[in-house]
């Protein structure tokens, strides 16, 4: 079981790790993506060639005869959807699950609530689809670029599972492969690194990941940002994440057994961390709906 307060360190930083804050941020005005650089920025752009940053009218009304020809389509809702589809499919969906509350319904008071939600919900989903199919032959990790204060983050969070790793082990062996997976040198740290900054604070020695061990997480943080709105996420991350291919496995059971607890455990925080993010928004937009009821009675 995790230590309250050394669990609320790492949770406290998921706005962080969602994009909602950067120091030196670069966003993409297609997705809003955030990126460290002008340079990360514009590496990541080559991902948006193929798409479009309007959706016209014509296109919205077309599929929606085909999913919904009985149902009409005000102007209001045209809009409404044309914001909605710029999004990327995982926002589109928060704010469907957001606005279905009384938003979506308002815009056509003649249907009926389910009618209307189950037929935008089916437009969202055929357009998903067919960008899908667009960009299919590119690499989805390649539409993820981590800035330097998720690099920090993610470093912070595998020293903290290390370092938790490393108290509760009782064989003398798994503790050396630990140990071989801790960077002994804090000279390594940049000055604004979290773990450097942490360190001169009241929570003590942290642990510093070795290089080889930053790395696995990273590409543990991608794989999970790709497949984290799948219902079973850390079965769906293994699928596609292969721990044999690092050197640091080095081929060994036992090491293979660290590694994937501590991809296990750092899966663990992020799906916490996530849930946190989503439930929060969710709990403002209750918020915001409700206030806004109270305003119409008075």
């Amino acid at each position: 079981m995790l230590e309250d307060h050394k669990l609320t360190v790492c949770i406290d930083l998921d706005e962080a790790m969602e994009g909602k804050f950067t120091l030196n941020e670069q966003k993409c005005s297609t997705c809003h993506k955030v990126f460290s650089s002008v340079a990360s920025l514009a590496s990541h752009h080559h991902v948006h060639k193929q798409g479009r940053d309007h959706i016209s009218v014509e296109e919205i009304v077309d599929e929606w005869k085909i999913i919904a020809a009985t149902v009409p389509i005000s102007p209001n809702l045209i809009k409404y959807l044309q914001l909605l589809l710029k999004k990327s499919p995982s926002d589109r969906m928060l704010s469907f699950s957001c606005d279905a509350v009384s938003i979506i319904p308002s815009l056509e008071p003649s249907i009926t609530r389910f009618t209307i939600l189950q037929s935008v919900r089916k437009l969202i989903d055929r357009f998903t689809a067919k960008e899908m199919d667009k960009t299919k032959d590119i690499p989805a990790s390649s539409s993820i670029i981590l800035n330097d204060d998720e690099i920090h983050i993610i470093q912070y969070i595998a020293g903290f599972i290390l370092q938790k790793m490393q108290k509760r082990c009782r064989d003398p062996e798994d503790f050396e492969r630990i140990q071989s997976l801790i960077n002994p040198e804090l000279d390594c740290l940049t000055t604004n690194s979290m773990i450097a900054v942490m360190q001169e604070t009241e929570y003590g020695q942290l642990t510093v990941p070795s290089p080889s061990v930053l790395e696995l997480c990273k590409l543990l943080e991608v794989e999970f940002r790709l497949n984290y709105a799948h219902e079973d996420v850390i079965a769906s991350v293994f699928k596609n994440f292969d721990m044999e291919s690092f050197g640091i496995a080095q081929n060994e059971t036992g090491m293979l057994d660290i590694l994937e607890k501590l991809c296990r455990f750092y899966l663990k925080i992020r799906c916490h961390q996530k849930a946190r993010v989503i439930n929060k928004s969710l709990s403002l937009k209750k918020n915001q709906n409700l206030s806004l009821r109270k305003l119409l009675k008075k």
